[in-house]
């Protein structure tokens, strides 16, 4: 089995045996699409394709989770109607999850 260790002051996991970088970014990312994943299954189509499709995530960090949204009406919407299944959703895989914070691109 490969160790991997966690260097927190530069943020990278690093795999011992091939010496492959994977940032906790990417891994964060990945995690994000596999709380789509989920949610996916939790809601209708058209819900999916207008509200929670277009949101795209930003950054992890001291446990909140930062999303961003396409325009103020998808991020409105996200954030009063689907936070719960969201947040749900997503502490299946972010560890620690607090809060989920989504804003539109033009505020970012």
């Amino acid at each position: 089995m490969d160790k991997i260790l966690l260097n927190s002051s530069e943020h990278t996991f690093r795999n011992v045996n091939d010496k492959n970088l994977l940032h906790v970014e990417d891994l964060d990312a990945q995690n994000w699409l596999k709380s789509k994943q989920s949610i996916i299954k939790n809601v209708k189509e058209i819900v999916w394709k207008a509200w929670i499709e277009p949101l795209h995530f930003d950054k992890y960090e001291n446990g909140v989770l930062y999303i961003h949204a396409k325009s103020s009406l998808i991020a409105n919407r996200a954030e009063t109607q689907y936070y719960e299944t969201i947040f749900s959703q997503a502490s299946l895989y972010f560890l620690n999850l607090i809060q989920v914070k989504i804003t539109p691109e033009e505020i970012q």
